[in-house]
């Protein structure tokens, strides 16, 4: 059996609400994190289990203005859980392409932050609701 070659992000799509923020959109890292618990007891003096699970989907953006842009398409959308779809790459699923679905919360945007000449480049940190995502989905 062959190995897979490594996958190499070159053109995913994330949509949230109905918005897709591919053109604004640099970098995208889905994150999960645990807390651990301590169920020891006498007989199993160190044993830990699985705690609370928190997952996000986190997008570096570039600020835009417009009515097709990235502050007039999210900021309505403030503080609303809605649904979103991550796909590795734009295109059909299928094993090589994983799709993601589920429900987030669309966070603040800020107006700007950056200096004389620069973009405005935000870091925008979307928490999955919990349950996490509904699914994940292949071509399998």
């Amino acid at each position: 059996m062959a190995t897979p070659a490594p996958f190499k992000l070159v053109d995913p799509s994330f949509t949230v609400g109905g918005v897709e923020l591919k053109c604004s959109a640099r970098q995208i890292r889905h994150t999960i994190t645990f807390d651990q618990t301590d169920d020891s007891t006498f007989c199993r003096p160190s044993a830990q289990g699985v705690g609370q699970v928190t997952q996000t989907i986190e997008l570096t953006v570039l600020q835009s203005f417009g009515a097709d842009g990235l502050w007039n398409q999210l900021h309505p959308l403030r503080g609303t859980v809605v649904s979103f779809v991550l796909e590795a790459t734009d295109g059909e699923l299928d094993d090589d392409n994983p799709v993601m679905t589920g429900t987030c919360m669309v966070p603040p945007v800020p107006l700007v932050d950056a200096g004389v000449g620069e973009n405005t480049e935000l870091s925008l940190v979307f928490p999955i609701r919990t349950g996490g995502y509904t699914s994940i989905s292949t071509g399998a």
